[in-house]
């Protein structure tokens, strides 16, 4: 605190009054806003990231726990498990529309929207020939080295290899392909791109801000929390693991989001790796 004067109330300090002096470390006036200086207490975010990051785990929370119930009560009412998808697909959209209106912020600037067309539409169909043509060769080698040839690796993930096509592949369309089409688009990929990537890699951006960029692209912890909440969401709908499996794409999703400008290049190339899925599994393992 200053120094007192040595004259009266309302007169000039006298010459050998001392300058007033700010707070030394430790001092236990320093304001709301000091720390001491503790090397080892670093202070945390700023209250609006910190807000950020904890509305959206709970939104991820809330939509898994909404979207895990839905699954469990379809193994005992059929009419649940009809429409399962079309009701998860509500949950994911429900609770990110209604946290971004809330927030009163517009979609666009979470890249829910569908500009600007032509760059998102390069990005998603050139990611899905050139990433996904790598991954159908990678699929080959793989299923014939283990299926084919009776290597071990990681086993066949699921895939019976009494089934494995081999010599005797052909192309082959799952059931109602068309429906298929559609159901990959309208329930599975705009409804989790626009919860995902759109909402929810969003707040985690603002909450955990990219300290560098690849190729433009921000890459940080919020891009890597994504991704394994994806897988994590998944997993915790029937504990299946391997569809933890999923969080890879999910960096594949993201880096889309960002270099498309919106959630149209994930959502061409989400929909695109689920029918190739779809597709191969039906042809190799017919």
């Amino acid at each position: 605190m200053p120094s007192e004067s040595k004259g009266p109330p309302g007169s000039p300090a006298s010459s050998d009054a001392r300058p007033p002096r700010g707070p030394a470390p430790g001092d236990a006036d320093q304001g709301p806003d000091k720390l001491p200086d503790d090397p080892d207490r670093a202070p945390g975010p700023p209250p609006e990231p910190r807000q950020a990051l904890r509305e959206a785990l709970l939104a991820f929370a809330a939509a898994t726990a909404l979207s895990a119930a839905l699954y469990w009560i379809g193994q005992a009412v059929p009419l649940v498990q009809r429409n399962l998808g079309g009701l998860v697909a509500l949950v994911f959209l429900g609770i990110a529309i209604h946290l971004l209106d809330r927030r009163r912020e517009p979609l666009s600037r979470y890249g829910i929207t569908w500009r600007p067309p032509v760059r998102g539409l390069a990005w998603g169909l050139g990611a899905t020939v050139v990433v996904l043509g790598l991954f159908m060769v990678g699929y080959h080698l793989y299923f014939e080295a283990v299926c084919g040839q009776g290597a071990t690796l990681l086993g066949p993930l699921g895939r019976p290899c009494a089934r494995w096509a081999g010599s005797n592949l052909a192309l082959g369309l799952p059931p109602r392909f068309a429906e298929q089409v559609l159901g990959q688009l309208l329930v599975v990929a705009i409804p989790e791109e626009i919860f995902y990537r759109g909402y929810l890699l969003g707040r985690l951006e603002r909450a955990l801000p990219a300290r560098r960029a690849l190729w433009g692209v921000p890459i940080g912890s919020a891009m890597l929390l994504q991704a394994a909440l994806f897988g994590l969401g998944h997993f915790l709908m029937d504990f299946n693991p391997l569809r933890l499996g999923v969080a890879v794409p999910a960096l594949a999703f993201a880096f889309l989001r960002h270099k498309g400008g919106s959630i149209v290049a994930p959502v061409l190339f989400h929909a695109a790796a689920n029918l190739l899925m779809l597709v191969v599994d039906s042809s190799y393992f017919p």
